[in-house]
């Protein structure tokens, strides 16, 4: 199994908070939301995406898509 290191200023930030024996129960709860979604991104950079396109209210663009399903857990 590989090891990815999450070496991002934002994520120190929170896991420092988290570390804290100050931070309160609430806030404690919201940062772990938070970091929670920031790992998610980082653990789902190389994810297969499609492109389609797609009708604005100035033109059609190319966008991109998840390429395959996506279950967290």
């Amino acid at each position: 199994m590989s090891v990815h290191v999450v070496d991002h200023p934002l994520a120190q930030h929170y896991l420092a908070q988290l570390r804290d024996v100050t931070t309160q129960p609430e806030r404690f709860r919201r940062i772990s939301r938070h970091l929670t979604t920031l790992l998610v991104i980082e653990a789902t950079r190389s994810i297969t995406q499609r492109e389609e396109t797609v009708t604005t209210p100035i033109q059609d663009t190319s966008v991109s898509y998840l390429g395959e399903g996506l279950a967290a857990v």
